[in-house]
């Protein structure tokens, strides 16, 4: 496949609707990984939520033991599915986006990525979305134009407000949460506070973090391709589960050359 080659950061996979698919998906990466001569899972690999049967099959298929380090929501999708009317406030999608961020957590992989924003038009209504993926517990948002990146990162991103609570806090009670309660200029703060705000000056830094690591690694590729993210088709899996792909410079030790089957 043309879209595996250095330089790519990672695949968005849409509409997975069982292990076997995304087990199937992350085999097929690996091969194509290995006839490039790249790292195992140096790709990463982005499951898009977006059926009903998808939602349903959550817990099963994040526990498929595949490469996945996050997953993503897709309410258009989703909704036409459903038959439910996507609407403005997204009230309409509160079940599906909590099951997501849920069952994320219990799998042990980071917080997931919010739907996409279609109304360009309608720049109020991103701000909105965004800023409700973000309290509902989700790590960032689908773009799909460029005027979006500056209100997502801002919409994911601490504000200074709280920056600044935060260290309150923690000054106020030390290395370790508070036993019980204890006092903030009058204010009453637990132990789920405490951790609430040492993780709020850290999720800043893992920010920063990321950031960097991904322009250090966009320099070391010389005379690549803008970086981004492909698309696997329903297609390519089928093609993988019907059929070996042929390899070159074949290695024992590599992953396993036989695709997975099932449902």
């Amino acid at each position: 496949m043309a879209i595996v080659h250095p330089g790519l950061d990672g695949v968005i996979l849409p509409k997975v609707e069982s292990a076997a698919g995304l087990a199937t998906a992350d085999w097929l990466l690996a091969q194509l990984e290995r006839e490039q001569g790249l790292m195992p899972r140096a790709i990463d690999l982005v499951p898009i939520i977006e059926t009903a049967r998808g939602l349903n099959q959550i817990d099963a298929i994040l526990a498929a033991g595949t490469r996945v380090k996050h997953i993503a929501f897709g309410a258009g999708d989703f909704t036409l599915d459903v038959n439910m009317a996507w609407c403005r406030d997204e009230a309409e999608l509160a079940y599906a986006r909590a099951n997501i961020v849920t069952a994320s957590r219990a799998a042990g992989i980071e917080t997931p990525f919010d739907t996409v924003w279609a109304d360009l038009r309608d720049a109020d209504g991103f701000t909105h979305s965004a800023e409700r993926a973000a309290s509902l517990g989700f790590q960032g948002k689908m773009c799909i134009h460029p005027d979006q990146i500056a209100v997502t990162n801002a919409a994911f991103s601490p504000t200074e407000q709280q920056l600044s609570w935060a260290k309150r806090v923690v000054a106020a009670n030390g290395a370790a949460p508070p036993r019980g309660t204890a006092d903030i200029k009058k204010g009453v703060i637990e132990a789920v506070s405490w951790y609430s705000a040492r993780s709020t000056p850290q999720s800043l830094e893992a920010i920063g973090g990321a950031v960097s690591a991904y322009l250090a690694k966009r320099a070391q590729i010389a005379d690549s391709e803008v970086a981004g993210f492909g698309q696997l088709s329903p297609t390519h899996l089928l093609e993988a589960q019907q059929a070996e792909i042929p390899h070159k410079k074949a290695k024992a030790s590599g992953p396993d050359q036989t695709p997975p089957r099932g449902d």
